[in-house]
């Protein structure tokens, strides 16, 4: 899993082992940075910010979704 400005943002793509197969995972006016696995490889955590918010979130695999875990807002 990483994150690519591929289409004007930064956005979360996967591919195989062997760097095929690549698949982009997110599509959002905002960022998302910093993905890595889970242990069990059942979600994706990453970095992101949308508007001015930034935080925590997590992507479920294989649902397709992704919501906010931490706000950077509650951060002092």
């Amino acid at each position: 899993v990483f994150s690519s400005f591929k289409y004007g943002n930064w956005d979360l793509f996967e591919m195989d082992i062997k760097g095929d197969n690549v698949r982009q995972l997110t599509s959002t006016q905002g960022d998302e940075w910093d993905p890595n696995y889970s242990p069990d490889g059942s979600r994706i955590v990453f970095g992101g910010e949308f508007g001015f918010l930034g935080g925590v979130y997590e992507y479920l695999l294989p649902e397709n979704n992704h919501q906010k875990l931490h706000s950077s807002q509650n951060l002092k």
